[in-house]
């Protein structure tokens, strides 16, 4: 009898407690698994036929992100805290790449609608209806990890020395979104990041953003 009590209570805590924390969350905050393939032009190796490669990786990651609510649909402004972990394709020694990165985006909204639009149903269209097709610019700021396997190693432990470097960076991107539903994006961008070497990466973003639903 007791364990019924239990599973009662349980139920009714997580139902009314999910309820509270919903309430809680500001509306604007979305999330979005993010995958990324990067192109490094900085370096080069030698392959077997003697030609030069360069290195290339391939990750993902995510992003907690808040648009700023307006009284449109959807908003022109938003940031986001983002992570991405990248690993070198096709070599051996595990060279990796992280970023966090913090960055603010403009968007750009395409409304489609089968009417001639006055002053008033303009407005009235921004404030009712979903954007189909949006353009972004953005501008990002944060730190890289590039982790990789030294040429030394511990004879002694027969261990090999991993070394990491990092530096702050900054990058600047633009792409298209697609609102497939009130509630879900999906992101195809491009961005450049710069590091203070001087050093650029080329990246290909695409990722989905979920609006974190609020109740």
């Amino acid at each position: 009898m007791k364990r019924h009590y239990i599973i009662v209570f349980m139920l009714v805590f997580l139902f009314y407690g999910t309820e509270k924390l919903f309430s809680m969350i500001p509306e604007g905050l979305y999330i979005a698994p993010k995958f990324v393939f990067s192109h490094d032009g900085n370096y080069f190796y030698v392959k077997d036929n003697g030609e030069r490669g360069h290195f290339n990786y391939l990750g993902g990651g995510f992003a907690l992100g808040y648009s700023i609510p307006t009284i449109n649909k959807s908003s022109p402004v938003r940031f986001e805290f983002e992570y991405l972990g990248r690993r070198v394709i096709g070599l051996t020694n595990d060279l990796q790449m992280h970023t966090l990165l913090g960055s603010v985006y403009f968007d750009i909204n395409f409304l489609f609608i089968n009417e001639k639009l006055t002053d008033t149903s303009y407005k009235q269209a921004m404030i009712n209806k979903y954007p189909l097709f949006t353009i972004y610019l953005g501008l990002s700021i944060g730190g890289k990890i590039k982790d990789y396997l030294s040429n030394q190693s511990d004879v002694k432990n027969e261990l090999i020395l991993r070394t990491s470097e990092t530096g702050l960076v900054f990058g600047f991107s633009g792409g298209m979104a697609f609102n497939v539903l009130p509630y879900m994006s999906i992101d195809v961008g491009y961005r450049y990041l710069l590091d203070v070497k001087a050093e650029g990466y080329h990246e290909i973003l695409a990722g989905v953003r979920f609006k974190v639903p609020k109740l």
